[in-house]
């Protein structure tokens, strides 16, 4: 038989309506939580920069409410956390030091629960996200309170090269030339330096080209960049060069 009652803030909420089976010979059932979770994607392969979403979805398997659930997901290397919609399915999140924790005061049985999760991937490679979730009650088997889903991010967006310096740019003859060289920007990768092919000879008048390229560890190549330089005369040549002049 069953008894059932109605009862405010009993489990943090309002108000609701609660019920308890017995067995024939008068005695409790025993009430069973058995927490369900399982991690999904939306994308995948997602490419590296674009945002892509996280379910998280608890089953409660178990034949009673289970209490002060709890979920843990600590956020894996090379993900932007953007945003999820705890507030509206009923969890309550927060994210601190790279780790989300998330409660819920409780679940019914048979109830079946997600958090979406949006975040950006600033990696290439494969993602592992782990994800666990608990009860207040033993749960009956813990062996499905964790799960693992594994993103292949894919890198498909090229490095920048921004020139440093002047361009065109001008060297008198005979001096030093030192190439102010370029930066490098890429939405995954840092530290990349620019390949430079060509050459400047300060002895020989005349102009000359510099190329600036550089490919990232996917593969992608930026588009080439140049300089030209010229090599310019000195003044003394430049006034010498067949003109009349006067000294007063």
């Amino acid at each position: 038989f069953v008894i059932s009652w109605l009862s405010a803030n009993q489990d943090g909420s309002d108000s609701g309506v609660y019920a308890q089976r017995f067995e024939g010979d008068g005695n409790f059932a025993v009430a069973t939580v058995d927490l369900n979770l399982v991690v999904q994607d939306d994308t995948d392969p997602v490419t590296a920069g674009d945002n892509f979403t996280y379910s998280l979805i608890t089953t409660n398997n178990g034949s009673g409410i289970a209490i002060d659930i709890n979920l843990t997901e600590p956020l894996p290397n090379g993900v932007i956390y953007v945003s999820d919609n705890s507030s509206s399915s009923g969890w309550k999140c927060t994210l601190l030091t790279s780790t989300l924790s998330c409660n819920k005061p409780f679940m019914t049985a048979g109830e079946v629960n997600t958090i979406e999760l949006i975040v950006t991937p600033n990696t290439s490679g494969i993602i592992t996200n782990t994800v666990n979730v608990s009860a207040a009650q033993t749960d009956t088997n813990e062996t499905d309170n964790t799960d693992t889903e594994l993103t292949n991010v894919i890198d498909l967006t090229a490095p920048v090269i921004t020139l440093l310096g002047d361009n065109p740019l001008s060297v008198t003859q005979g001096t030093t030339f030192t190439d102010p060289s370029a930066t490098v920007s890429d939405n995954v990768d840092n530290g990349l330096s620019v390949n430079v092919t060509g050459s400047v000879d300060t002895s020989t008048l005349g102009s000359y080209l510099l190329s600036y390229n550089v490919s990232d560890t996917s593969g992608n190549a930026a588009t080439t960049v140049t300089r030209t330089v010229t090599v310019a005369a000195t003044s003394e040549q430049s006034s010498s060069g067949g003109g009349s002049f006067s000294i007063f």
